[in-house]
């Protein structure tokens, strides 16, 4: 199977994270990791996860990670919503991906599924572009281009927050337009602490175009902001215990849809 090309590309932390240096940019701001062979076991400790941070978080992820399938579930999905079972996954998203790729790809590995590509950059937004930063549907395209998913994990939309729902409803549906028909999304909701009726109305916005789309589903991201320890002092980006739990909510999410699927 082919693999992404056409970045420069550099050695960080561990032989199989990537950072890119993208042409015209001081400091790195585009993560992509693309998994060469999907073996190393880089899955943190499931008592790491579950007990840390303290309180409720641990409850909730715990009841996440042991779904029940069965009738109708959370989310839009049913038993009814079945096809092929995916074996790949590509992961799109902005700096709060970037700050996860390892933790990410330790989950994903787990559930079994073949790590295409992990495209994380800062400041990225869903279809707006500049000369440094590219867009989601940029990266979506790139993937395509070279690769055939048979899942997306989509992490967008914190960066364009404040542009009106209307605006960004359109971004959403653009994204998913560009992922064929029937292949399963993720996508990931919105949490912003100093813009919290923007955040509730676009995540309401999201949802209602994901969830009706066959076999798609949405990480409520959102229900964890507020918790202690997972939020940076920014109110937007991840903590490292954020990260490992920003990776196992999506993880959850997917083993719901691996389940029915």
């Amino acid at each position: 199977m082919s693999r992404r090309r056409g970045r420069l590309v550099a050695p960080l932390l561990t032989p199989v994270l990537a950072m890119t240096v993208a042409c015209g940019i001081d400091q790195p701001s585009a993560g992509v990791y693309v998994v060469p062979n999907p073996t190393t076991t880089l899955h943190p400790d499931a008592n790491d996860v579950i007990v840390f941070p303290p309180g409720t978080v641990a409850g909730r992820i715990g009841d996440q990670l042991d779904v029940q399938v069965g009738g109708e579930q959370a989310g839009g999905l049913d038993s009814t919503d079945r096809g092929p079972k995916p074996e790949t996954v590509a992961v799109v998203g902005d700096s709060l991906t970037l700050s996860a790729i390892e933790e990410l790809d330790a989950w994903l590995t787990d559930l079994g599924l073949d790590v295409l590509v992990i495209d994380g950059v800062e400041n990225r937004r869903m279809t707006h572009r500049t000369r440094a930063v590219s867009s989601g549907a940029d990266a979506i395209s790139a993937i395509l281009a070279d690769e055939s998913p048979d899942l997306w994990v989509i992490a967008l939309g914190t960066n364009d927050v404040g542009g009106g729902t209307p605006a960004l409803r359109g971004d959403v549906r653009t994204i998913l337009d560009l992922i064929p028909d029937r292949v399963p999304v993720v996508w990931v909701d919105l949490w912003i602490r100093d813009l919290p009726d923007e955040i509730v109305d676009d995540n309401q916005a999201i949802r209602s175009i994901v969830e009706t789309r066959p076999r798609s589903i949405v990480v409520d991201w959102h229900t964890f902001g507020d918790d202690d320890g997972l939020i940076a002092g920014d109110g937007v980006h991840l903590t490292p215990s954020g990260q490992r739990m920003f990776a196992a909510s999506i993880a959850a999410r997917i083993d719901e849809l691996l389940a029915i699927g």
